[in-house]
């Protein structure tokens, strides 16, 4: 997303030229094709104020991860830990390095204005016996050229969490044991007030001063319950 005038619309037009180009093509070539699709789209869109950030996550059967992004923002990969006695914790790491300068301006972003970018692609396969679940999210809730790392006195080194990415994925949390057990049409309803109630929340407190949206796809290890859109 973005913050000019026609940034919504041109993150629409982006994610529908992705998704044509996705159903188009064969998963091994379907991320690569994404930008040159998305470009040419823009290119013809009636829009001529706004650009946004892009970020992509698509997961095949097989276990195969891709992941593509333009601009800033994150893909946190979560994951449970099991403290015992019902008790879960969640861990993430994040697949994001922001393409930014020194003052943290975008270097790469899409848009009707914006020169052809490509964009940073990756794929990995993941384990099959773990749930994990993909948050994708604009710079509102979590990007990492605004949360650095720092160091304590004793060398160890330590990042602070902004409260919007606190908050989404404590909601996520506490929804987890429903995630991961119940059937997909169960815990989809479920997946879905983590989000919302999350960003409700965030929005009533004023903890949102940026552009903030997010996405999840959970990835659950039976080869007939992938996922939880």
């Amino acid at each position: 997303m973005g913050s000019q005038p026609d940034s919504g619309e041109v993150a629409q037009w982006a994610v529908d030229a992705a998704l044509g180009c996705l159903g188009a093509h064969d998963p091994d070539t379907a991320t690569a094709a994404v930008t040159a699709t998305v470009q040419a789209a823009l290119a013809d869109a009636p829009i001529v104020d706004g650009n946004a950030t892009l970020m992509a996550v698509s997961a095949h059967r097989v276990g195969q991860i891709d992941i593509a992004y333009v601009g800033n923002g994150a893909i946190l990969e979560v994951a449970a830990v099991d403290l015992g006695e019902g008790r879960t914790k969640l861990r993430w790491i994040n697949h994001t390095l922001p393409q930014v300068d020194k003052n943290h301006a975008l270097t790469s972003f899409v848009g009707p204005t914006a020169p052809l970018t490509e964009p940073y692609l990756a794929a990995f396969v993941l384990p099959a016996a773990e749930a994990r679940l993909f948050l994708v999210c604009s710079d509102g809730i979590y990007t990492a050229e605004e949360a650095p790392p720092g160091c304590s006195p004793d060398g160890s080194v330590w990042q602070s969490v902004p409260e919007p990415l606190v908050r989404v994925l404590g909601s996520l949390e506490d929804a987890w044991v429903e995630l991961v057990t119940l059937p997909v049409a169960s815990a989809t309803p479920h997946l879905q007030h983590a989000l919302t109630s999350a960003m409700a929340d965030l929005q009533a407190s004023g903890q949102l001063e940026d552009d903030a949206t997010v996405a999840a796809a959970l990835l659950r290890s039976s080869p007939t319950d992938t996922g939880v859109p």
